[in-house]
């Protein structure tokens, strides 16, 4: 495994080493590929989140990448949803995020592989820029979405998939209402990723598709095959309003 002191030491003084790299075995880690660092721990936790979303099961990803429980990844992947990538930072964060993803090696040009930069919006915020965005297309919000086995209630902000209720975290409900507002359209993944996160994250496909992938699983009756958000190829997603 690549290893060199300054390296570790970066990692360690905003609390973003990995105590235990040499449990990753995941191959990406194991390459030549400089890019790849099994000691950073934000880096880890992300392609293990993003393994169980392309369809690897929990149990062997939490075993690919160094971890001895589920609960590692079940408050890895609450933590994305709710901050982004600044969730992946161990515990003890606040006023050291900024240090902390600083020195990730999901930094500077190369984060952009895997994700926007993360913004302190407000849901209020998110609301306001994808109205803009609607507002410049002229479409309007719907109050609610309502088919055989999905409820969407977008004034209450609740979601029925089935006969059970599901809670969205603020992100994937903005994706979802503004999925809805262009209910037949294919959408490109700019203009998604822009509508909910903001203009510098245009670029951040990979990011977005973590998203829909988790967004899928909460409100698809079969995410494997999924009737409302369907992939639009080389485009980006279209919402299927008769599922």
């Amino acid at each position: 495994m690549r290893c060199t002191n300054g390296r570790s030491k970066d990692l360690t003084q905003p609390g973003t080493l990995n105590p235990n790299p040499e449990a990753v075995i995941d191959e990406q880690f194991a390459s030549d590929d400089a890019f790849f660092d099994a000691r950073d721990i934000v880096q880890v936790k992300y392609e293990m989140l993003r393994q169980v979303a392309k369809g690897e099961s929990i149990a062997k990803a939490i075993r690919t990448f160094g971890f001895a429980s589920r609960q590692v990844f079940y408050r890895a992947r609450a933590a994305f949803e709710q901050s982004g990538m600044a969730g992946l930072v161990p515990a003890k964060r606040s006023s050291k995020n900024n240090s902390s993803l600083q020195s990730s090696k999901l930094t500077g040009s190369i984060r952009k592989r895997f994700r926007p930069k993360i913004h302190q919006n407000s849901v209020e915020r998110s609301l306001e820029r994808i109205q803009e965005r609607l507002h410049d297309s002229g479409t309007t919000l719907a109050n609610a979405f309502v088919s055989d086995d999905l409820e969407i209630d977008f004034v209450t902000r609740r979601v029925r998939a089935g006969e059970k209720n599901v809670r969205l975290t603020p992100k994937e409900f903005d994706l979802l209402r503004y999925l809805v507002s262009q209910a037949g359209k294919p959408i490109p993944h700019r203009e998604l990723l822009r509508a909910v996160w903001g203009p510098d994250s245009g670029d951040q496909i990979d990011y977005l598709r973590v998203f829909i992938t988790y967004l899928r699983k909460k409100i698809e009756p079969d995410p494997t095959k999924p009737q409302y958000i369907l992939t639009e190829p080389w485009v980006g997603y279209r919402f299927a309003a008769s599922g």
